[in-house]
């Protein structure tokens, strides 16, 4: 029997609200962690999500429950850590997102150390914790997700030594002349290094790590190996040649391991095959007018590089007029639930280089880029991504990128084009992908003109590798990592003479 596995994440697979006093439950914005998990859990029974609420006076919200998972013919169960509006606020809305995250994403300058509330961050840290050890038993494994609780595995050691415990980096992990402007950096790389596994989404943030957490503690470092050969190694931004397998810090063994983020293959083939889904895919294919159609789609956020995507658009409308009146961008940026003043001032950025471009080059019968800052659902998603000619991920940093990676499934190797930032971890999987360097307006300009004047065969013949390494990376491989737990389990007793 596989064991128990106790999954924390810090929020839940749907968005809590009240309307009218009645509790209700919605989808969620864009959010490819949560999508992630989902499909996890619709492959695995024997799983109990961990995740936040802000409605604990609420009669109608139980702490526990199981619930379906709509179109993914699975259920999941669910346990509520209870806090207050203002804990939500102080630990995600301000430290997590405005405080940690520009420091994970390599952008110091955004760093505010004012608006990071460590004493409520280590609260919730012990709750979290609290509530894994509650739901655990001495033979589950507990598998936390993101930076968000990278404090947690350093409190469940100390209530339960026994349990085994995973940690899963989303997001990158920078460099430590970066991550050390932290003031927290020990406690956490400390916390870290309480895990018997630690996976990151490709070589170099595992490494970042590996340099960081050795500039801090006496820690021996074994079991270094050449990069796996479905990785870049040289040549790209974030190519990696060696990666470190094993750490030792006062005689615990912690595992490192590189699994990249995946999408789930066989439910974007069942919904190629819905009527509605075929029904979106013939009205969108009207909406293109018969032009070149570029696709991006992400979240309103500086690190996804919206600003510098239009910029380079622009570049490539003015240097290449056969474009003209033949090509159309359509950008998504989807701004977060909360209001954020960054936020409020990209947004308003957005719309002014949008107007500006469509007012400079649009004619009576044609406009360059419409814009949207609505979500859409996955189905929505899957119908654009069949009638798109080239996906453009223009990333100033990202953990992995799942987006191209469902955009490789819904094409199936027959044809289109990826447009991959190097910065983005997927670009050292997708090497066959036109890369680019989205800092230099002109280098994508010149990406973007690449892929629409890629030949048919050579996309072809491009989208077929991408789709072979595609499956390599599927949700049901990305879970395997915790098969490796019991190596490491049995690895530990040898080293304290237990066995």
């Amino acid at each position: 029997m596989q064991p128990k596995v106790v999954v924390l994440y810090h929020r839940l697979p749907f968005e809590e609200a009240l309307i009218a006093d009645k509790f209700v439950q919605k989808p969620h914005g864009p959010n490819g962690v949560i999508f992630l998990l989902k499909q996890y859990f619709s492959l695995n029974s024997n799983t109990i999500w961990i995740a936040t609420s802000e409605y604990s006076d609420h009669l109608a919200v139980p702490q526990r429950e199981k619930m379906a998972l709509p179109d993914l013919e699975g259920e999941c169960h669910l346990r509520r850590v209870f806090l207050s509006k203002d804990e939500i606020h102080l630990f995600y809305h301000r430290t997590c997102k405005e405080g940690f995250w520009p420091i994970l994403h390599s952008f110091p300058e955004k760093y505010d150390r004012g608006v990071i509330d460590w004493g409520n961050f280590e609260k919730i840290s012990r709750r979290f914790a609290k509530a894994a050890c509650e739901e655990a038993d001495d033979d589950s494994i507990v598998w936390i997700h993101d930076f968000n609780l990278w404090l947690v595995p350093y409190f469940i050691r100390q209530q339960n030594p026994r349990l085994k415990i995973a940690f899963f980096f989303h997001t990158p992990f920078p460099a430590p002349d970066i991550f050390n402007i932290l003031p927290w950096r020990q406690p956490i790389v400390e916390s870290l290094l309480s895990c018997d596994l630690v996976s990151f989404d490709i070589p170099r943030y595992s490494e970042n790590f590996v340099r960081t957490a050795n500039s801090l503690f006496d820690i021996r470092c074994a079991r270094k190996e050449r990069v796996d050969r479905r990785f870049s190694r040289c040549g790209l931004a974030l190519s990696e040649p060696y990666v470190t397998k094993q750490l030792t810090y006062r005689d615990h063994i912690v595992r490192l391991e590189v699994f990249p983020e995946g999408t789930n293959h066989q439910l974007i083939l069942r919904l190629l095959q819905k009527p509605s889904t075929i029904e979106k895919i013939a009205e969108l294919s009207a909406v293109k007018k018969g032009c070149r159609l570029i696709f991006s789609p992400g979240r309103l956020d500086y690190v996804k590089g919206a600003v510098e995507l239009l910029r380079g658009y622009a570049e490539l409308l003015r240097s290449h007029e056969e474009v003209m009146g033949k090509v159309m961008l359509f950008l998504v940026a989807v701004p977060p639930r909360y209001e954020v003043l960054a936020c409020v001032r990209l947004q308003r950025q957005l719309e002014e280089l949008v107007a500006e471009i469509n007012r400079s080059f649009a004619t009576s019968d044609w406009q360059p880029v419409v814009y949207s800052s609505r979500s859409l659902s996955f189905e929505d998603m899957v119908a654009w991504f069949y009638n798109t000619d080239v996906l453009c991920i223009p990333s100033l940093r990202d953990g992995m990128n799942i987006i191209c990676k469902e955009f490789i499934a819904v094409k199936g190797g027959a044809g289109g084009a990826l447009v991959l930032s190097e910065f983005a971890g997927a670009s050292v999987e997708f090497t066959e992908a036109v890369q680019t360097n989205p800092f230099s307006p002109g280098d994508l300009a010149r990406s973007l003109f690449s892929a629409l004047s890629m030949p048919e065969k050579l996309q072809q013949a491009q989208m077929k590798k991408m789709f072979a390494k595609m499956l390599l990376s599927d949700v049901t491989e990305w879970a395997r990592q915790l098969n490796l737990l019991n190596i490491t389990k049995m690895e530990t007793r040898l080293l304290n003479g237990v066995v």
